[in-house]
């Protein structure tokens, strides 16, 4: 399980996918709650695979997948067109929203730490923002 949580740290992947239709649900159970301790692995996209339910059958809960710690739940699909859009629609909408978010953050702590004191204004020139170094300067 240790060395599982190293490849993923080490090679920054963006997307994870579990395959969860087997009846053993604890392996990828424990797969994703390690992955959600990890601080480095905070912005990662877990993607549940499920079985495919039968179409007289209510689609069940997606609840406890979330509670498990999965960003999504895909049913099992064997149209691989439908299998790759999930993908591509995973990476263009919650990755890069996420890769977004991580930016931001960093640049908001880098203004939050900075020595150098800033302001930020919207376009009619109302301020929106200062960083603790314009308090201290400015008051």
């Amino acid at each position: 399980m240790d060395s599982v949580m190293e490849a993923l740290e080490k090679r920054k992947h963006h997307i994870v996918v579990i395959d969860m239709r087997l009846a053993v649900y604890s392996i990828g159970e424990q797969i994703i709650r390690k992955i959600r301790t990890r601080h480095t692995l905070a912005n990662l996209v877990t993607l549940a695979v499920c079985p495919a339910i039968p179409r007289w059958c209510e689609e069940p809960s997606v609840q406890p997948y979330l509670e498990m710690g999965f960003s999504r739940r895909f049913l099992e699909n064997h149209d691989r067109g439908a299998c790759l859009n999930e993908i591509i629609m995973l990476d263009q909408g919650e990755v890069a929203a996420g890769l977004k978010l991580s930016v931001a953050s960093t640049i908001f702590q880098l203004l939050e730490e900075s020595r150098d004191s800033f302001d930020i204004t919207d376009v009619n020139g109302i301020c929106s923002y200062v960083n603790p170094a314009f308090e201290r300067m400015c008051g």
